[in-house]
């Protein structure tokens, strides 16, 4: 008589079967906070605006001037909204000014706890605008003023990709 053996069982598989079920039911309990795979909270409520752009001079003028729009027309104050755009100028022109080539910018603008958090990506050189010391023959925008319009700044270099937050 023959034996019978089971075909053999991909464990990759179905252990990835598993975690795609139990994090369906985690996020589907979760009442909307939750969405995806890696469980990542969701906050879209809360998100403004997302862009990502070619920092140069022309474009950092015109994402200002339509982020000030966006936040005015969410009814934010005027004066916040103002401020928040000439930090986003300020900061897209320096990272513009600083980089010999063309740089890809991602900025996240969301409102948190009565305040504006707005998150700035690139891939150019190095930059923590919280080390900045003007040197003598050195044009280089007005850090100073963005740092003066922020109640908080971070700033974090990972995987080649500088990241700045600002708090408004």
């Amino acid at each position: 008589m023959g034996t019978c053996t089971l075909p053999p069982i991909n464990f990759a598989a179905v252990g990835f079967i598993v975690i795609y079920i139990y994090t369906k039911i985690v996020c589907n309990n979760s009442g909307g906070k939750l969405n995806d795979v890696f469980l990542i909270e969701n906050n879209s409520q809360n998100l403004l605006y997302d862009v990502s752009f070619q920092a140069d001079i022309e474009n950092s003028v015109k994402i200002s001037a339509e982020v000030i729009d966006v936040l005015k027309n969410d009814k934010i104050a005027e004066n916040t909204a103002l401020k928040v755009g000439v930090a986003l100028e300020e900061m897209t022109v320096n990272i513009s000014k600083i980089n010999s080539k063309i740089i890809d910018v991602d900025i996240r603008i969301k409102t948190e706890d009565e305040k504006i958090i707005m998150a700035v990506r690139d891939n150019g050189k190095a930059f923590n605008p919280l080390e900045y010391q003007p040197q003598e023959n050195f044009e280089f925008g007005n850090i100073e003023m963005l740092k003066a319009l922020s109640k908080n700044i971070k700033y974090n270099r990972v995987l080649s990709l500088n990241q700045t937050i600002l708090e408004i």
